[in-house]
């Protein structure tokens, strides 16, 4: 339900913001949410590495976040 929250607070402040303001938003969430997980790995910031890293965890995130929503539409 958390994740479900999150995102519509996502989409809606999203929603009066120019596409680079959503763009450096996303940003600052991938790096806030997933880049102590990915330094803790190992992964060293500012390498492609660790990008990848961030953006696995991040897509990960989102698929689980859209399955449970798909589930509570059926």
């Amino acid at each position: 339900m958390y994740k479900i929250l999150l995102s519509s607070l996502v989409i809606s402040l999203t929603a009066c913001v120019t596409p680079s303001q959503q763009g450096e938003y996303i940003a600052n969430h991938i790096e806030r949410t997933f880049g102590p997980t990915c330094a803790a790995m190992g992964y060293e910031p500012g390498t492609d590495k660790y990008r990848d890293c961030k953006l696995s965890l991040y897509n990960a995130d989102t698929q689980r976040a859209g399955s449970a929503a798909a589930g509570l539409i059926k």
